[in-house]
């Protein structure tokens, strides 16, 4: 297998989850999508930036009325972060991105329950997913446009017991990456395996369309996650966090 490259794997993470407004700033991307999620709402930070970095991005943000949020990793330039300090961003939401290679996978075993795959976020999986995660049907139009703007292979997975969506999860493979997200268990559900079940599911979609690497992100506060995501054979390659402008 080959060496996988931090930068790779973040602009195929920022492919996977794509912006509704994006304008170049140098080699970065100022993205916005009506404030939902930071990840489609910060500033990818890989490469050089243009002079008044700082004051265009403010700029592009307050025309949308949203705040100036950059995402910093090690693919960004050196002395980024301290800069933002200084100028008063704090520091917010630190992740890991994690690995793993392919590999067989025995079939999750689903007992009284069954998973769907299916290739595009319908309104049924878009009002499970805002359902479980607890966001108002204010955000449907959105993710709906998150998910529609994404250019690669995608399934969207439902896990179902007695006619009942008990969790849900997405994936997005491109070439030989498969990128895992949105992984997301009712809350009286949880601690059952179901996440493992559709996890393995994504997995195993991916490894058959040739993907020989899954990657997923994940706040690093999330311990159970983790545990959960090491238990299936991911490791941290990289780490990354947000600077938001303090009020």
């Amino acid at each position: 297998m080959r060496e996988l490259a931090i930068e790779e794997v973040e602009r195929h993470a920022a492919a996977s989850w794509p912006s509704v407004q994006s304008e170049s700033l140098g080699d970065w991307k100022l993205r916005a999508t009506y404030g939902v999620t930071k990840r489609a709402n910060s500033v990818l930070t890989i490469g050089e930036p243009s002079p008044g970095w700082i004051e265009t991005t403010e700029h592009f943000y307050q025309k949308l009325g949203l705040s100036a949020i950059f995402m910093i990793s090690a693919s960004s330039p050196s002395g980024i972060d301290e800069e933002l300090e200084r100028n008063g961003y704090e520091k917010i939401d630190e992740c890991y991105t994690m690995v793993k290679e392919a590999g067989i996978l025995s079939p999750p075993d689903l007992h009284n329950g069954d998973i769907l795959l299916i290739d595009e976020a319908d309104d049924a999986w878009l009002h499970s997913f805002l359902s479980l995660e607890g966001f108002p049907n204010e955000r449907a139009s959105a993710y709906q446009a998150i998910f529609s703007r994404i250019n690669g292979k995608k399934a969207f997975a439902v896990y179902r017991e007695a006619g009942l969506t008990l969790a849900v999860g997405t994936a997005v493979c491109e070439g030989d990456l498969c990128c895992i997200s949105n992984i997301v268990v009712g809350e009286k559900s949880r601690g059952k395996g179901i996440a493992k079940k559709l996890v393995s599911s994504l997995l195993e979609w991916g490894r058959a369309l040739g993907a020989g690497y899954s990657y997923l992100q994940v706040v690093k506060s999330n311990a159970p996650a983790i545990g959960l995501y090491e238990k299936l054979g991911f490791t941290p390659l990289s780490s990354h966090h947000y600077r938001i402008k303090s009020e």
